[in-house]
């Protein structure tokens, strides 16, 4: 689980602990789960609870594993790893921002509890293949640059303007919005 923001409540509820009681619904009996975010006391315990009913065993990323970012530019973002099995440094991430980096980390420590020892050749091949389109994709015609993201609740458009509002001081947005 990456993280819970209010999202799609009409079909996962109108409340964070709701959300994250439906996304665990995920959790299989016998077969461990990862939880990257969690800071939301309510979240915590509502995934902490589904987990034990449904035979789960839960881990937390920030109680197994560490990053710490040392640069973000322009579509971007070095940071290092590190968890019990080992350390990485200067990793890219072809995405600017905090939750891409709390993202990564949750998949190479997923990697590592079901794998092993990450391999920092594979891990750096992987991670800078890592961005899916949509996503702080930038891209330019010409002189113009563009920046594409699929930002759809407001914690992703407020991890969106974090990120723009130290690239630049203009802007232009055009945004496409469903009727619901």
């Amino acid at each position: 689980v990456t993280n819970i923001a209010l999202d799609h409540e009409q079909h996962l509820g109108f409340d964070l602990a709701g959300i994250a009681r439906e996304k665990a619904g995920i959790f299989k009996r016998g077969v461990p789960a990862l939880v990257g975010e969690a800071d939301v006391l309510s979240v915590r315990e509502a995934l902490a609870d589904a987990a034990r009913e449904r035979g789960a065993p839960l881990g937390w990323l920030r109680e197994e594993a560490r990053w710490d970012i040392r640069s973000a530019e322009a579509g971007w973002t070095t940071f290092d790893y590190e968890s019990d099995r080992g350390h990485l440094e200067g990793l890219a991430l072809p995405l600017a921002g905090e939750q891409f980096v709390a993202d990564a980390a949750l998949a190479l420590r997923a990697w590592e509890r079901w794998r092993g020892e990450l391999d920092p050749v594979a891990v750096r091949a992987a991670l800078a293949e890592g961005a899916p389109p949509g996503r702080m994709e930038s891209r330019s015609v010409g002189a113009v640059s563009f920046l594409f993201d699929v930002a759809h609740n407001p914690a992703a458009v407020d991890r969106l303007a974090a990120v723009v509002s130290q690239a630049a001081t203009r802007w232009t947005f055009v945004a496409g919005i469903l009727a619901d």
